[in-house]
């Protein structure tokens, strides 16, 4: 197996000797997962690595009315739709859904290399928008941005002219998708996911996934009385604990700039 590296959401920024070294790893044919959330939005040296392949994270939260992907009366617990890619087209093709919990837009930069090919994986309605993640409300409001957005992509760019080597990234904006309980309540279509994802990045046939024990789409869902309690904690509690610590941090750098 060749090298990867999995990055998911750090306590704080990356220091720029390992942001450095990162991309030297990355342009020498280094592959890599990355799921981050939108905190990682303010870490500029982790954010220096992503842009320069083309992409950023947003510090925004994704909020999805269309009851075909979001849990019932979940609008920030996505069931995204599967872009048709050699990762997810197994899965797509029976309809399985991933449960993506508190998601952010993967936003393309407007300037990015020849040599870059972005691709989505995983994106949200058309019915969806974006709030700042200092926001009180999970209501639209004026200002908020339209979907659809790109919640996962693929990447891949050939930076070494001298010989032929070949850079992969997934990009995948948030990281309760790796979670124990969100596996499970996709029925297992999450770790899928995750595995024909690192399958793609070391060349390998996406067919090779362990499919789950029946399709899952959203209508077939069903949560135990312990998931419900999860995902109610997480949206009713933990995410308006993230965004007003995010709201606090915000305040208290302007009042000390």
């Amino acid at each position: 197996m060749k090298t990867l590296k999995i990055v998911t959401t750090p306590a704080k920024d990356w220091t720029a000797e390992m942001a450095n070294k990162v991309k030297n790893y990355l342009q020498n044919g280094g592959k890599a997962v990355f799921a981050l959330n939108f905190t990682t939005s303010g870490f500029p040296n982790l954010m220096s690595v992503l842009g320069a392949y083309g992409v950023s994270v947003d510090n925004k939260v994704i909020i999805e009315p269309n009851t075909n992907n979001a849990l019932p009366n979940q609008p920030t617990v996505l069931l995204p739709n599967m872009e048709a890619t050699e990762i997810t087209k197994n899965m797509a093709d029976k309809q399985y859904k991933v449960l993506l919990p508190v998601a952010t837009d993967i936003k393309q930069n407007d300037i990015k290399r020849t040599s870059l090919k972005i691709n989505p994986l995983l994106t949200s309605s058309t019915k969806a928008y974006a709030k700042n993640s200092s926001a009180q409300s999970i209501e639209k409001a004026n200002g908020d941005m339209s979907g659809p957005f790109n919640l996962a992509v693929m990447i891949t760019d050939y930076t070494n002219t001298q010989a032929y080597v070949e850079t992969k990234l997934i990009v995948m904006g948030t990281d309760t998708l790796i979670s124990p309980e969100s596996n499970s309540v996709s029925g297992g279509t999450n770790y899928n996911f995750i595995v024909n994802s690192i399958n793609w990045t070391q060349g390998k046939e996406s067919g090779s996934y362990i499919p789950p024990k029946a399709p899952n789409v959203a209508a077939q869902l069903q949560l135990s009385g312990g998931q419900a309690v999860l995902i109610t904690l997480i949206t009713v509690i933990v995410i308006p604990f993230m965004l007003l610590t995010s709201g606090i941090v915000v305040w208290a750098r302007r009042r000390n700039s």
